[in-house]
C-alpha cells in the first residue's frame, strides 16, 4: 500500500544524505577547524565562521554559485537544523564575509581545510617512500536527456552526436596495506588432499 500526503515544508527536506552527513560532522567535532578563521567581521545574526559553515553547505548541496543558496539551501529549513540554525544566512551576507577576507584569513581557512582533511582523507598517510598513489580517472560520460541539466552534445561510448554529462571523476583507492619487495613475492597455494570417497 503507498501512501502520500502533503508535509510541511518545516519538515521536508531535499537533502536528506546532507542531514545525515551533518550529524556525523557533528558528533566528531569535524567542522570545529573553521571556527579558527577570524575574520574581522562584526556579527550581526550570524557570525563569519556560521557564515562560512553556510556556504560549505551550498557547495555541499551542489550550488555553482554562492547566490545559489538563496534559492536552494535557505528554504530548505531541515537542512538548517540539521547544521544547528534556524535559517543560514542570506547570500549577500555570506559574500560579504568572503569579500572582508585578507591574506591571513585565507592563510587560516587553508590550514582549517587542511586539519580535516588531514583528519578524514587517507591521502596524508600514505606510504609515498613504499608505493606510488594510484589515482584511479573515468572519463565515461553519464547519458542523459538533451533537456537534462548540464547536458551537451557529444560522444559517448560509440555513440556520436548524443546528449549527456561529460564528466571527469577521480578517486585514490586506499587499501591500508603497502607492498613491500618481501610482501609481494609469489608464495604456492596450500598442498589438497588428494583423498576419494
Amino acid at each position: 500500500m503507498i501512501e502520500c500526503r502533503l508535509v510541511s515544508r518545516e519538515r521536508q527536506t531535499a537533502f536528506g544524505g546532507l542531514c545525515a552527513l551533518e550529524h556525523f560532522l557533528a558528533q566528531e567535532g569535524a567542522l570545529q577547524p573553521i571556527s579558527g578563521v577570524h575574520i574581522d567581521q562584526k556579527t550581526v545574526k550570524h557570525s563569519p565562521a556560521q557564515k562560512l559553515t553556510d556556504a560549505l553547505v551550498g557547495m555541499l548541496a551542489g550550488c555553482k554559485a554562492i547566490y545559489e543558496s538563496n534559492a536552494r539551501v535557505r528554504p530548505d529549513v531541515p537542512l538548517s537544523r540539521a547544521f544547528g540554525r534556524e535559517r543560514v544566512a542570506e547570500q549577500s551576507t555570506i559574500q560579504r564575509t568572503l569579500d572582508a577576507f585578507t591574506q591571513e584569513n585565507v592563510c587560516e581557512l587553508r590550514e582549517a581545510v587542511e586539519a580535516i582533511g588531514g583528519r578524514y582523507s587517507g591521502l596524508p598517510h600514505h606510504p609515498y617512500d613504499q608505493q606510488m598513489l594510484v589515482v584511479e580517472v573515468d572519463l565515461t560520460g553519464l547519458r542523459a536527456s538533451k533537456r537534462a541539466e548540464l547536458s551537451t552534445k557529444g560522444y559517448f561510448s560509440g555513440e556520436r552526436n548524443a546528449t549527456g554529462r561529460q564528466l571527469v571523476r577521480a578517486s585514490a583507492p586506499f587499501t591500508g596495506k603497502s607492498s613491500s619487495p618481501s610482501s609481494t613475492r609469489a608464495t604456492p597455494p596450500p598442498a589438497k588432499s588428494s583423498s576419494r570417497l
